[in-house]
């Protein structure tokens, strides 16, 4: 291991000497570079049938197998044919993939599908959503125009209706599903088709939408970028989240399956303190229209912790695990300098009608303190019990008591320390603990995972292969005396090396 970490120093130092400095070209066409940031998530998709649209790289799949696209719904894929895909930089090149269609809206003021690309999501990157329409007013926005057999990003003229769009003035060379953006890249929205009154249009808003719909039954990594909570994160939770209607009902969230189809739900122990010896309806967040009887597990009750694991014999089908946060990744809040954006979700009653919804809201998780994390979430009577997440859709800590406390934070001076009002939180290094103990002989079919991110090998072998390539290459030829290195480098002296005249 010492062997290969030095020869990654050496690429890498190599890499950083030789390679010339290529002085910036300040009369850059801001289109092209538009076009080269949108390049490895717009594409042009064409289907055996001749239909054509730009395509959006959603999400990808965590096991690699697949990426989604989302696109007008006409094109023809599965038993019809093969999706065909080119780079908007080279329309005329195009590869093949198996696609399938994973749901299709037909309504008239969203046509568009999301598309199952049988293909490894590679070096593709997932669109950045302009997150916020409050500040749209005044930008510049561009769209792809399609000359020959490249696209270039050109200004657009639009008119603002909140999170919806209206195109102004009339496109040449127009392409259906025509991406519209900001000069940071990041997707506006659709020009799906044009019509005698302009163009008919589909905003961000209502694609990611459409799109959290269609595939929050996924395991989705990387997603689409977007301020935080994303929709997918929050779906991702609630599919696993549930409502306990004991005498002080409150929330539960699915961590597994046996193999005798008996699910297992954790909550906060005083949500089912009055309940241990009695049988009570739960209602998972995916079917609130049927209910399921649900029992304390014997000896599972930790009134330290305020946490109790809750049985479902014949658990549903549709119910899904959560993901947890590595118990590592506390470090970087027991430091008590960072703050982890988190959101939760928990149960509601409205206080003026006869039922009950699920919810999300946002804070942040501000301070550890063994076995608890504090955050600044709203809290009320009826998320007790429920997953705190982050923007992975990974649980940070569950739940418990609506009994806020002042936290003091510290910073680098007496002027930036602060004092908060916070909750507290069971953190899941004590859940994964206290999970372990009751439930480490049980034999589950399903249960709790990790994220898995990727290595540092992973995410930089490009560079470091093509780096030690360009390294090797030019190493070579210095020793055959073919190519000089370039001369007058800041801060390094080449000495007894012939320059290269200054060109």
């Amino acid at each position: 291991m010492r062997f290969v970490f030095w020869i990654c120093i050496l690429l890498f130092l190599g890499t950083a000497i030789f390679s010339p400095v290529q002085p910036q070209d300040k009369g850059v066409d801001p289109g092209a570079a538009l076009r080269e940031q949108l390049k490895p998530g717009v594409f042009l998709l064409s289907d055996e049938q001749d239909h054509a649209a730009y395509g959006l790289y959603m999400a990808g799949r965590r096991d690699k197998k697949y990426v989604y696209l989302v696109s007008l719904n006409n094109l023809s894929v599965g038993t019809f044919g093969k999706l065909q895909l080119a780079d908007i930089n080279a329309a005329n090149k195009t590869k093949s993939f198996e696609a399938d269609k994973v749901e299709s809206e037909s309504r008239s003021d969203v046509p568009i599908a999301v598309y199952q690309v049988k293909r490894s999501p590679g070096d593709l990157v997932p669109i950045t959503r302009f997150s916020d329409p409050a500040k749209a007013t005044g930008q510049q926005f561009y769209t792809l125009a399609l000359t020959g057999n490249a696209a270039t990003a050109v200004p657009l003229d639009i008119t603002l209706e909140g999170e919806n769009f209206q195109v102004s003035g009339t496109l040449d060379n127009f392409h259906p599903g025509q991406p519209v953006f900001s000069d940071k890249g990041e997707i506006f929205g659709l020009i799906t088709s044009r019509n005698a009154g302009g163009y008919q249009t589909v905003s961000i808003a209502a694609v990611i939408d459409y799109t959290v719909k269609a595939l929050s039954g996924e395991d989705l990594y990387p997603t689409w970028k977007e301020l935080y909570p994303s929709q997918y994160a929050i779906e991702k939770v609630m599919a696993s989240a549930a409502v306990l209607e004991t005498r002080l009902p409150g929330t539960g969230f699915f961590i597994g399956r046996d193999k005798d189809s008996t699910g297992y739900l954790l909550t906060a122990n005083h949500v089912i303190a009055n309940d241990t010896e009695d049988e009570f309806p739960i209602t998972f967040y995916q079917d609130q229209d049927n209910s399921f009887d649900g029992k304390v597990l014997a000896n599972s009750q930790n009134v330290d912790l305020d946490l109790a694991i809750v049985t479902v014999p014949k658990c549903p089908a549709y119910t899904v695990p959560v993901t947890f946060w590595r118990p590592k990744d506390l470090g970087s809040l027991e430091s008590g300098t960072s703050a982890l954006a988190v959101a939760n979700v928990g149960w509601t009653k409205d206080r003026n009608a006869d039922y009950g919804y699920f919810e999300s809201k946002t804070g942040d998780a501000i301070k550890v303190s063994d076995p608890f994390v504090y955050t600044t979430l709203p809290v009320q009577s009826g998320y007790s019990g429920g997953p705190i997440f982050n923007e992975n859709g990974e649980v940070v800590s569950i739940a418990l008591r609506a009994e806020t406390t002042v936290i003091e934070l510290e910073g680098d001076s007496d002027e930036n320390a602060a004092s908060l009002k916070a909750t507290a939180t069971t953190h899941n290094r004590a859940i994964l603990k206290y999970l372990d103990e009751q439930l480490g002989k049980v034999d589950f079919l399903d249960q709790w995972q990790f994220l898995v991110r990727p290595t540092f090998w992973q995410k930089n072998r490009l560079w470091i292969l093509s780096g030690g390539a360009a390294t090797a290459a030019t190493t070579a030829a210095l020793l055959l005396k073919k190519t000089p290195p370039p001369a007058d480098l800041p801060g390094i002296d080449v000495i007894g090396l012939p320059g290269n005249g200054g060109q």
